[in-house]
């Protein structure tokens, strides 16, 4: 489990653009349109909607923790891939023939969430379309078995009163028995959370495999990296389980064979890769001309030449309020493991975030003043990574109206201003709003939050 530092603030004084949580293994259907910019930007990791599908109304509690969040509308039928996000409509189109991954039915397999902001997790769901579904129609309710086929349940409750428990671990990989089914089908899976009225959505196509294999071996499993340099991949494998051995293994670099190896041969190493590169590795059994499906791909960045990390990638803004702004990076990569990201504002260094880390909010700023960003990483070597991108941002103007809405069952931090009943208010401690009387001006609500008034502004 991720460890969290409590001195570094996490969450953002408005709302913000919702970049969260991704299947990147085996891709979903919104990473792979990601990839080729068909969706607007970052959007695979923010399909995001109410919990508790395939409920289709909002205000309902969890029937498990009932101190949970209530939730808004899960998506409506037809707009299920999106979550109804309108720079995603292109997932739920009915005309486009999705990549999909060759499975077998009754198989284990591996699925890989990967997230980009924490958030406490109630639970993770998987749907799987009907045995009679009908791919020309719209993916709907109905198109869907009624209740998961597999479920992880987080039993912490109530949420506020845990921490490090409620957090999934990043990347979270499932492994399951796949339901039996032929041909093409589509896996959905709800990742909801415990602090929000909000679910992340995604959903997989995959094309499913006779059992037998059509008489092809059976696909290799175990697939790991052993050793990662700036000019070199190590691979190994478990052996093919057939009864009758493949002749070779077949290794594949972003879906491209470029070696292959004797039956008898588990490892391999790759010794034509580049520098700071992304790469993406399977292997396939081959047996008298035969192929199996490919084995569950492993992901690997090679390190720098001189050994030091790669520089924080697109450093980018989820927000921004009055007195703050909502910072998140893609993670650096070395031949060590990162141990801090340094913050730099205007030049000079603010804050060392924790490595497990990629984001940060900068609090306590002078409303409607310009700010310029940059982040670098450290392993535990000490080694230092080049500097990201510069990002120069905007706090918003001072005023009413310019506060995110108070909600029940969000945390607060101290000195964080909301807007509620009409009227400006600011957090006299931190708190999570458990109940209706803790909102500002309300019967309790005088002991954790003061109006902001026009006097109190000047």
């Amino acid at each position: 489990m991720s460890k969290r530092n409590s001195n570094v603030i996490s969450r953002p004084n408005a709302p913000i653009t919702p970049l969260h949580a991704a299947i990147v293994s085996p891709k979903s259907r919104a990473v792979f349109a990601e990839e080729r910019k068909l969706i607007n930007g970052n959007l695979q990791y923010g399909i995001e909607s109410g919990k508790f599908f395939p409920e289709t109304t909002g205000g309902l509690k969890d029937v498990f923790a009932r101190d949970d969040v209530t939730n808004i509308p899960p998506p409506a039928d037809g707009k299920i891939a999106s979550g109804e996000q309108p720079g995603a409509a292109y997932l739920d189109r009915l005309d486009i023939d999705w990549d999909k991954h060759q499975v077998i039915g009754g198989e284990l397999f591996d699925f890989t969430w990967k997230w980009s902001a924490p958030h406490k997790y109630r639970r993770f769901n998987y749907f799987i379309t009907r045995a009679d579904w009908n791919p020309s129609l719209p993916l709907s309710r109905a198109q869907f078995e009624p209740t998961p086929f597999y479920s992880v349940l987080n039993e912490h409750q109530p949420y506020w009163s845990y921490n490090d428990e409620m957090y999934a671990p990043n990347p979270s990989t499932h492994t399951f028995v796949l339901p039996e089914r032929e041909g093409y089908h589509v896996l959905l899976g709800v990742w909801e959370v415990a602090e929000t009225d909000k679910a992340f959505y995604q959903v997989v196509d995959l094309d499913f495999q006779p059992q037998d294999g059509g008489g092809k071996p059976h696909k290799p499993t175990g697939l790991t990296l052993t050793h990662v340099a700036h000019n070199s991949v190590s691979l190994k494998w478990d052996a093919s389980s057939d009864l009758s051995p493949a002749d070779q293994y077949i290794i594949k670099r972003d879906g491209n064979a470029i070696s292959t190896v004797p039956a008898s041969q588990t490892t391999f190493t790759d010794n034509s890769v580049s520098e700071l590169t992304d790469y993406v590795y399977t292997v396939i059994a081959a047996k008298e001309g035969s192929q199996s499906l490919p084995s569950i791909p492993v992901t690997v960045k090679t390190p720098s030449r001189d050994g030091k990390p790669s520089a924080p990638a697109n450093l980018h803004s989820m927000g921004e309020t009055p007195t703050a702004i909502s910072l998140m990076w893609g993670e650096s990569v070395g031949s060590s493991p990162i141990r801090w990201y340094y913050i730099t504002r205007d030049g000079k260094d603010i804050q060392a975030v924790p490595g497990n880390l990629t984001s940060y909010v900068d609090d306590g700023l002078t409303p409607d003043t310009e700010y310029s960003y940059s982040v670098r990483a450290e392993d535990l070597t000490g080694n230092t990574s080049p500097d990201s991108n510069v990002l120069t941002k905007r706090t918003k103007p001072e005023g009413g109206g310019q506060y995110r809405p108070w909600v029940l069952g969000e945390f607060y931090q101290a000195n964080e201003k909301v807007s509620h009943n009409g009227k400006d208010w600011l957090a006299l401690v931190s708190h999570t709003a458990h109940v209706e009387s803790w909102a500002p001006g309300a019967s309790d609500g005088f002991t954790l939050w003061k109006e902001i008034t026009e006097s109190w502004r000047r």
